[in-house]
């Protein structure tokens, strides 16, 4: 669900283009989606098991 956030601010910062007031949103945008893409790799398992 965290994810779904973040990625509705990341659309949010588009609004930049439009309104000044929306520039604190791109790094915000940037830099906790990359944590959050970090730590998702992280929490994968390492290996896999085959299911028939």
């Amino acid at each position: 669900m965290t994810g779904l956030v973040l990625a509705a601010i990341a659309e949010l910062s588009a609004l930049t283009l439009l309104v000044d007031g929306a520039a604190p949103l791109l790094p915000l945008a940037r830099f906790t989606c990359l944590g959050w893409l970090i730590a998702a790799g992280f929490l994968l398992p390492r290996r896999r098991t085959r299911t028939r």
